[in-house]
């Protein structure tokens, strides 16, 4: 196993935001961006020219030459919104990756821009959209899901990367807007179901951490905006206002006020051009009629010179330079540079606050200057930031609530800040709190037992047969196949080939009638989660959630089918028909274990009553997979019936296992919130065990909090105490059911049954 994240560009600065994300040799990359304060470059900078090495060397663009150094394949190169300083080093660095390029439809437009503008390098990766509140299968193993998420651009998300050991959240960038004058809210219910569900890790950018309290929503922006445009004494006077060019609602607010002024709004720099035309022609927003937009600088001369001649009163100027960038607009403006003169009381509104850094300040400084000298009146602070501030960052890990959490987008200070309230939340730095550099990579040593005591050779072998019966790409095919490849145990086939492998050593023939169980397996398992209603099934959304139910249910039709497919593969036809009967039989019996688990809902059963239900639900592939194993490889009655018990003792060890991790597993390991048992009332051996034993008060008390609606964690956890003594029992009753099952194994050859003397040790102690 496999999983680590390499921090590539904006672990130490603002700006330069990329991630890496490996997932057992699978790569995706979050964002490619640059950093906008290096060389003075502002949104209006043409970089189309310059090598990606001489912008590397100039620490301008991520430095991704440490991608030599990770194994692996890139699948995936997937960005958060269209900010330059997550996409502007698309151009330069993507077409060194075999992989498409996902976004929202407005990032991905603004990508195709960037790269139509590209001077050095034929960048040709496929474009694929997204929209907010979809998810896609970049894999078989990965699912990247986008969650509405509220920025200072439009159409940008919260990435989810669903992989085997857990969620990735990329957390770059974000605010919560509850009055977005453009757009809708966060999706407040995603992120939520997400943190429920589990997180293992969350990259979050912390570029305005060390501000008190929650940012404020953009219509106080509006409001200021208002104020110091419609209050003021600017009748007779040249009005310019300055911000973000890809703030479209901000400009929308703008235009709005330019006309209560009587004025026509004029948005001057290519950047305006290309931010709110791509945004006007998506239907994101509505500009007032006469706006006008003028990008390239023979244009703007243009327009300065009409303003200069018709009046400076009839125009509200929108223009960038807000940063007081050398050579854009508003300095050019500032210096003389164009047309338009400046006159005492002429109006300048800032609506945005300098990046950051030490060189933004004195270049805004100086152009405020330059301004004031000219007599100009200035008015700032009309402006609320894009960014989350300490409190909103506080409530998103309490949502989320990760097992590990790296900052980034800022610089150590920034990064050092976050850490200090995440330790107010609980975590600890170098314990779950990662404080990386650029070109730092964290690894997770989750070594999993499946690593140290399965066979990998054979789970590949299956897998491969596996995709022979899976292997178109239309929408069924992918459903069927979106948890069949997403990081299953595998034992039931595992547990064919190790039985036949007793006996024989050529495992290959065995194979179709391994995977006709896994198929058989994967095929129920779906239909569970459909009665069940489950959003989370293996780390990733269940296959109703994503395809929706009817697409699901003929994608498990669609497996029980090629079940019988991989059975007519078996080369003898007497053998072929055995398996037959005996794959027909567990279905059977899983049916039936299944229909009693449901009545087990309206009464509490029995022991007996309940040990019976899971040797069919549970037991039955397994018990099925032992004994293809063993009539593949010509064995003897009584060693069909030795493995067929242990078969059906590992299955009951499977199933008390699983009761026990649900109870006082680790979430992110077992891909399911801790205590769902609990919650959903299931009558599981623990809970029997302590209802035949508990003395009257404590099993009034366990009664009455399983199933209970809105039950809290405090609940859960008096739930789990009062089950403890049972919790025990299970465990004590899996170390007898273990030993004896490794007893039956004694008349086989001890070297050949050491394989299966582990998988049933696995089934004990696995923690997933």
């Amino acid at each position: 196993m496999k999983l680590e994240i390499i921090a590539i560009g904006g672990y130490e600065e603002v700006g330069r935001n990329m991630t890496a994300v490996n997932v057992d040799g699978e790569i995706i990359i979050f964002d490619m961006g640059v950093r906008l304060d290096r060389v003075l470059i502002h949104e209006d900078t043409d970089i189309s020219k310059l090598h990606s090495l001489e912008l590397i060397e100039k620490g301008i663009i991520p430095n991704d030459t440490v991608m030599k150094n990770i194994e692996g394949e890139v699948k995936a190169i997937v960005l958060s919104h269209g900010h330059l300083d997550h996409i502007g080093a698309v151009p330069k660095l993507a077409h060194r990756y075999n992989a498409p390029i996902i976004g929202t439809p407005y990032t991905i437009e603004l990508v195709k821009r960037e790269i139509l503008s590209e001077k050095k390098f034929d960048v040709r990766n496929p474009l694929i959209v997204l929209e907010a509140g979809e998810s896609i299968d970049l894999t078989p193993n990965l699912t990247l899901e986008f969650i509405r998420i509220t920025h200072s651009i439009p159409d940008s998300v919260l990435p989810v990367l669903y992989t085997p050991y857990g969620a990735i959240v990329y957390g770059n960038d974000f605010k919560f807007d509850n009055f977005p004058v453009v757009g809708e809210k966060p999706d407040y219910k995603s992120i939520k179901r997400v943190g429920k569900n589990g997180v293992l890790c969350f990259i979050s950018e912390t570029t305005r951490i060390n501000h008190e309290g929650k940012t404020p929503p953009e219509i106080i922006a509006s409001g200021l905006l208002k104020n110091d445009l419609l209050a003021a004494d600017n009748d007779n006077n040249g009005v310019i206002v300055t911000t973000f060019s890809s703030h479209i609602a901000r400009i929308k607010s703008i235009t709005e006020i330019a006309e209560k002024m009587n004025r026509t709004p004029v948005l001057l720099g290519r950047s305006m051009l290309r931010y709110c035309g791509i945004a006007q022609d998506l239907g994101i927003v509505k500009f007032p009629e006469d706006l006008r937009i003028y990008g390239d600088p023979s244009s703007i001369e243009m327009a300065l010179k009409m303003i200069r001649k018709e009046g400076k009163d009839k125009y509200l100027i929108i223009a960038t330079g807000h940063q007081g960038e050398e050579g854009a607009v508003l300095s050019r403006m500032a210096t003389n540079k164009t047309p338009y003169v400046f006159e005492k009381y002429d109006c300048v509104v800032f609506s945005a606050d300098p990046i950051p850094n030490p060189m933004n300040a004195a270049q805004r400084y100086m152009l405020e200057s330059r301004l004031k000298l000219l007599g100009v009146r200035i008015f700032k602070g009309a402006h609320v930031s894009g960014h989350a501030s300490k409190e909103d960052h506080r409530d998103m890990l309490r949502w989320l609530n990760p097992e590990h959490i790296i900052p980034s987008h800022g610089d150590f200070n920034l990064t050092a800040e976050y850490t200090k309230l995440a330790e107010e939340e609980g975590y600890r730095l170098g314990d779950n709190v990662h404080l990386l550099r650029n070109g730092q990579c964290l690894s997770f040593e989750r070594i999993l037992y499946r690593d140290s005591m399965i066979n990998k050779d054979i789970l590949k072998l299956i897998d491969k047969e596996l995709e022979k019966y899976l292997y178109k790409d239309d929408t069924l095919y992918r459903a069927s196949k979106h948890l069949t490849f997403a990081g299953g145990k595998r034992i039931r086939p595992y547990l064919t080939i190790l039985t036949y492998k007793l006996k024989r050593d050529d495992i290959e023939k065995a194979l179709p009638g391994a995977v006709a169980v896994e198929l058989i397996h994967n095929y129920t398992l779906i239909h569970d989660d459909i009665m069940d209603n489950d959003d989370l099934r293996r780390g990733k959304p269940t296959v109703h959630k994503v395809f929706g139910e009817p697409m699901a249910i003929l994608a498990g039709d669609l497996l029980y089918a090629k079940a019988f497919e991989a059975v007519s593969n078996i080369e003898d036809s007497e053998k072929a028909h055995k398996v037959l009967k005996i794959l027909s039989k567990a279905c059977v019996d899983v049916c039936e274990g299944q229909a009693k688990d449901m009545e087990f809902e309206n009464y509490f059963p029995k022991m007996d009553e309940y040990l019976d239900m899971i040797k069919k639900k549970t037991g039955a592939l397994l018990e099925a997979s032992a004994l293809i194993g063993g009539i593949l490889a010509d064995f003897s009655e009584e060693e069909l019936k030795a493995v067929k018990e242990f078969a059906e003792l590992i299955g009951m060890n499977f199933q008390i296992q699983d009761d026990i991790l649900d109870l006082i597993g680790d979430k992110n390991k077992i891909g399911k919130p801790v205590g769902s048992d609990i919650r959903e009332g299931k009558k599981t051996i623990i809970v029997i065990h302590a209802l035949e034993t508990l003395d009257n008060d404590k099993k009034e008390k366990l009664i009455s909090l399983l199933g209970k609606k809105d039950i809290t964690d405090e609940e859960i956890e008096e739930a789990i105490n009062i089950l403890k003594p049972s919790i025990e029992y299970a465990k004590k009753l899996m170390e007898e059911n273990n030993k004896k099952a490794k007893e039956l194994l004694k008349i086989f050859d001890a070297e050949k049954r050491k394989d299966l003397e582990d998988l049933a040790d696995f089934i004990v102690s696995r923690i997933y």
